[in-house]
């Protein structure tokens, strides 16, 4: 892997934060419990449980996948929506883990593992934190792997896949792959070398279409884009002044992003929110309403049913507290995720059995 490599988010988000401390919340107006205190992640969150807790993860039972810090690296946590049993899982594997995200049937994790050496590798784990492998290595001429997703009939992963960066230069070839869990084989599904970037890969409800985040002239430009995975062309959803990034496919083919990826756009006095759009480019509405300088909407992720979107609330102007959020998908009902604000990002809600 070369010298040159890119930085999640949350990593150099988390660099900032610990550099400026941790900012106040700005909390939404809504239910009372948005005054309760915020559950601390500590190192020893998944070896020292409280009495009370229960962190057995069982079937058809509700959990939050998300990512934050826990010790020395970023890694993958587990609670409960009433706010209980806040564990970490995989934590051995490598140095960090980012980007959680559920099976389809809610038994497993993928998630990317980044080593000691910057080598970033695609892994997968059990809901209950056991069985964890690594499905693949990104080796040179591979720059890093990042954002898995299940494929909707769970016999699969895509995730994107940046190659051919220099000592001194980013990537030049950017594609979206998909592992197959039975054969162990990697195939490629789209590819770009046109000096815009393709990135956030969410493959549809129908495993046929995939919509991803582009960027242009070194990263001032983002917006979204739908391709057909058998080879078609890519159609462009939003206007490049939008600045879309984040999106994700509900099972209606509604597409939510956000505005303003925190990792691309450093100046965080411009707002960010959140906007849903239908497939075909139609129908753009605005969920969130945060002005300059003020609260910040990131990394929006349906909820299973499609009914709502959990997503990152960034306080403040600048680098400031993290809290998993959710909002109705009518833009109504802000809330935290769970009874108190926790701290966090990349939230995703489990899939039931019963769900959709």
């Amino acid at each position: 892997m070369s010298s040159w490599h890119r930085v999640s988010g949350l990593t150099a988000a988390a660099a900032l934060l610990a550099a400026c401390g941790t900012g106040q919340a700005t909390q939404p107006a809504s239910s009372g419990v948005l005054n309760a205190p915020t559950p601390t992640i500590a190192a020893e969150a998944s070896t020292t449980p409280r009495p009370t807790q229960d962190f057995t993860v069982r079937d058809g039972e509700a959990w939050i996948a998300f990512q934050w810090i826990g010790g020395a690296g970023d890694g993958i946590f587990l609670v409960r929506p009433d706010g209980t049993s806040l564990h970490r899982i995989a934590a051995d594997a490598a140095s960090s883990q980012s980007h959680p995200d559920w099976s389809p049937d809610g038994q497993r994790l993928a998630f990317v593992a980044e080593t000691a050496t910057d080598r970033t590798e695609l892994w997968v784990v059990d809901a209950d934190g056991t069985d964890a492998k690594r499905l693949l290595s990104c080796d040179v001429p591979c720059n890093q792997v990042s954002y898995p997703d299940w494929a909707p009939d769970g016999r699969s992963i895509y995730f994107g896949l940046d190659a051919d960066a220099s000592a001194d230069a980013p990537p030049t070839t950017f594609r979206v792959a998909r592992y197959d869990l039975a054969t162990g084989k990697t195939t490629i599904v789209l590819e770009r070398k046109d000096g815009m970037s393709a990135e956030q890969p969410r493959i549809s409800p129908d495993g046929a279409h995939v919509v991803y985040t582009r960027f242009r002239d070194d990263g001032a430009a983002s917006a979204i884009f739908v391709a057909d995975l058998k080879g078609g062309p890519e159609h462009r959803l939003t206007e490049w002044e939008l600045l879309g990034a984040h999106p994700d496919w509900s099972i209606e083919d509604l597409i939510v992003f956000n505005t303003r990826d925190l990792a691309a756009f450093q100046d965080t006095t411009e707002p960010a929110n959140l906007y849903t759009i239908a497939v075909d480019g139609s129908d753009l509405r605005q969920l969130t309403t945060f002005g300059s300088s003020a609260t910040r909407a990131t990394q929006p992720r349906w909820t299973p049913d499609g009914t709502g979107i959990v997503f990152t609330q960034v306080d403040g102007s600048g680098f400031g507290e993290r809290r998993l959020a959710f909002i109705n998908a009518d833009g109504s009902g802000r809330d935290w995720l769970t009874p108190s604000p926790l701290a966090g990002t990349h939230p995703q809600l489990r899939p039931l059995a019963d769900s959709g």
